[in-house]
């Protein structure tokens, strides 16, 4: 089997892909992983798979727009699963959690990052961990920039500030009050600096010297965020096309870092980013059987979930997931996995050399059938693998006729 041939097989099997809610998610937060550690009561848990992916925890899980609960597959049968609320319970739970940080080494390379909203807070985080120095400006006396704006009930700014000290454990450099204007970002930022961020909720292109698109707006790159000045950076709320969005906004700041940091490493901005950002998802899960299940209301909505309402709420979630073949299939059920890992299993049988053929029980089992090409979204026929694994084993004398 030649491997643009697994490839090509392998990419008919669907059941890696990331479900809808995870897709949709502007940074890919596991909701999926998040929910099923909440199913069984086990919030500490959920709470860690949830920090591995958001810097700022506290703050995200109380303002989140959580476009994940739009795509949640359960809405169509029924109401989506309040993911929201889960996650605002969640944080609530375990008030200034942090995540453990796995530093990189110290680059020795300087970044600016001007704006303290969570635009710049979130490329500041991320490139403080990939071992960046960063210095990081803001016209206020705080940091947060529109999150201050939410009412305190919704999110305290005991929260921002509690969220926030994480930068200054990460040795970012906190320069407030710093008002950056065309002659400080010309003989400061572009002399003192090897990248820029430019994280504002304001448009300064203009007044920086940025070329500016036929709306009036800095001109960026959609897939870098790049601007018309080489090593200098731009994203925020100004950029997403409609009212504050927080998760976009976070987004936009690590997708800026990312290019940030290919950049100062000299490698391509733009190789392997499809999937960055939210994107449809290819995996299909069979909702015909799924039970009508109305959503868990709180008996009281000013306090949310409780422990026991929060768990009966996430018992909602489908675990979304195809293995459409193998709950059709006894064979493919045997082996206890899926037929993307059984192709991999099968093509390392095939081109081993020494050592024993694990896989020829795998590849003699099937009666080839064809009842997984039938029920398969893509119409991946293992049977058609095994056909032609068998002869080839038969013809190097690896297998008995």
């Amino acid at each position: 089997m030649d491997h643009q041939r697994l490839l090509e097989l392998e990419a008919k099997c669907i059941q890696d892909c990331p479900p809808a809610c995870v897709a949709t998610c502007p940074i890919h937060m596991d909701a999926k992983s998040f929910v099923a550690e909440m199913q069984s009561g086990n919030f500490a848990g959920a709470m860690e798979i949830y920090s591995k992916t958001i810097p700022f925890p506290g703050i995200i899980g109380r303002v989140c727009e959580h476009p994940c609960q739009a795509a949640c597959k359960r809405g169509q049968v029924g109401e989506p699963v309040s993911l929201a609320a889960l996650e605002k319970f969640c944080v609530q739970m375990h008030p200034g959690y942090r995540a453990r940080i796995s530093m990189r080494p110290k680059k020795g390379q300087r970044v600016a990052v001007v704006g303290g909203g969570l635009s710049g807070l979130t490329a500041a985080f991320d490139l403080s961990v990939k071992g960046y120095d960063v210095v990081l400006f803001d016209s206020k006396a705080r940091l947060g920039g529109s999150l201050c704006d939410f009412a305190e009930g919704v999110l305290p700014q005991a929260v921002i500030g509690a969220d926030t000290d994480v930068l200054k454990e990460l040795g970012v450099e906190l320069k407030l009050g710093a008002i950056v204007g065309e002659k400080f970002f010309s003989t400061v930022l572009l002399r003192d600096y090897e990248a820029i961020y430019l994280g504002l909720g304001k448009n300064p292109g203009e007044m920086l010297g940025l070329e500016m698109d036929r709306a009036g707006q800095m001109r960026i790159d959609p897939v870098t965020y790049s601007t018309s000045r080489t090593g200098v950076f731009a994203a925020g709320s100004m950029f997403n096309g409609r009212g504050y969005a927080p998760m976009a906004s976070v987004a936009g700041g690590r997708r800026a870092a990312i290019s940030i940091d290919r950049y100062l490493q000299g490698v391509s901005l733009t190789a392997m980013r499809d999937n960055e950002g939210p994107f449809e998802t290819r995996l299909y899960t069979n909702l015909e059987d799924a039970e009508l299940l109305p959503a868990v209301v709180p008996a009281d909505p000013l306090k949310g979930y409780t422990r026991e309402e929060a768990i009966r709420e996430a018992q909602r979630c489908l675990q979304c997931q195809c293995l459409e073949c193998v709950q059709a299939c006894a064979y493919l059920a045997h082996y206890k996995g899926y037929p993307k890992k059984y192709l991999r299993d099968i093509n390392h049988n095939l081109v081993m050399v020494k050592g024993n053929h694990t896989a020829n029980k795998m590849i003699n089992s099937c009666s080839l059938c064809s009842l997984c090409e039938v029920v398969c979204p893509n119409g991946l026929n293992m049977g058609e693998v095994c056909k032609e694994a068998r002869e080839s084993m038969v013809r190097r004398g690896k297998m008995p006729p």
